[in-house]
């Protein structure tokens, strides 16, 4: 079995989608950053619960341009302070014209040694039942780890592990490198939340979207989140 390595040119590439039998795996690295053995230092980008989705109807003539991020599994585009937000608010304003059009933000820019946005669909199909009344839970997310940044595991480097000293199958010794159980008195009820004191503010979803509503007030949460 071998693997093989490619890099992303460009832009061009950077429309991408989880593998069906996870034989691909997705890095962000550094070709000048190397670690000890010559592997790249580099952060890998993984599918965790959830996320294996993207949008279902293609070419809506409903949702337009103003939904280009939801195409595909994850991006990468060049970073660029033009390029702030996959999506915006006021898309659904005029869809076949939006005020952002993630498709435009692809134009064959290099990813080769650049600053470079990672932006990941976090979306999810979800089919409803009796047990989502009278709250939903669905779940969607990714792992975001280090690859080949560590010289090992780090977990060998903590005090709060335990080795048993075996002889003849008996414990001979347990080795608790330094570490001692804790021991303390606490009031618990110190911990419990003054819920009776909590206040919040209560928003109506209004359709067709109007002007007034909560999102002006932060207009840049708009879309997906871009991993710098």
């Amino acid at each position: 079995m071998t693997i093989d390595r490619t890099f992303l040119a460009s832009e061009d590439e950077g429309k991408l989608n989880w593998d069906a039998n996870n034989n691909v795996m997705y890095s962000v690295l550094n070709k000048e950053a190397v670690n000890p053995y010559g592997e790249y230092r580099s952060y890998k980008i993984m599918p965790a619960t959830g996320n294996r989705n993207y949008l279902t109807i293609q070419n809506s003539t409903t949702l337009g341009k103003s939904a280009n991020w939801a195409t595909h599994h994850l991006y990468a585009v060049q970073r660029k302070d033009t390029e702030p937000q996959s999506a915006y608010p006021y898309n659904g304003r005029d869809p076949n014209n939006p005020v952002v059009d993630f498709a435009k933000f692809f134009d064959g820019d290099s990813l080769d040694q650049e600053d470079i946005v990672i932006y990941v669909n976090l979306g999810m199909h979800h089919i409803p039942d009796q047990s989502d009344l009278p709250n939903t839970s669905a779940v969607s997310s990714i792992i975001l780890a280090p690859q080949n940044a560590l010289h090992g595991d780090p977990s060998r480097s903590t005090i709060h592990q335990t080795r048993l000293n075996l002889v003849n199958g008996t414990v001979a010794e347990a080795v608790t490198f330094g570490s001692k159980s804790p021991k303390c008195s606490f009031d618990l009820g110190r911990t419990r939340p003054r819920l009776e004191e909590w206040t919040a503010e209560v928003y109506e979803v209004k359709y067709p979207y109007e002007g007034d509503a909560q999102m002006i007030a932060n207009p840049g949460l708009g879309g997906l989140a871009g991993i710098p």
